[in-house]
């Protein structure tokens, strides 16, 4: 990531540590392991940027929660804040 990990949520699968991370540059990030220690070089997976200054996340992104069915199948949750500080869930799939 390019910033300072807020919050995460890690999930081992089979041999393979997976890393969900909010950081403080309001993005969200995957990270791999093989060891749980030792992870993919930071910033190379960008999931989820914060939206334009106005919008329900435009202040930043925040928690995360991830719901995986099968390797090819997530959600994630995370929380978004408006600049006047309103707070909303947001949801991520891939297919």
């Amino acid at each position: 990531a390019n910033g300072v990990p807020l919050s995460c949520a890690v999930v081992k699968e089979g041999g393979v540590y997976r890393m969900y991370l909010i950081a403080n540059d309001g993005a969200a990030y995957y990270l791999s392991s093989a060891d749980g220690v030792n992870w993919s070089p930071p910033g190379t997976t960008q999931l989820v940027v914060h939206g334009a200054p106005f919008a329900w996340n435009g202040s930043g992104l925040e928690g995360i929660s991830i719901r995986r069915e099968s390797p090819a199948s997530m959600e994630m949750w995370y929380g978004g804040q408006t600049l006047n500080g309103e707070y909303s869930i947001g949801q991520a799939t891939n297919p």
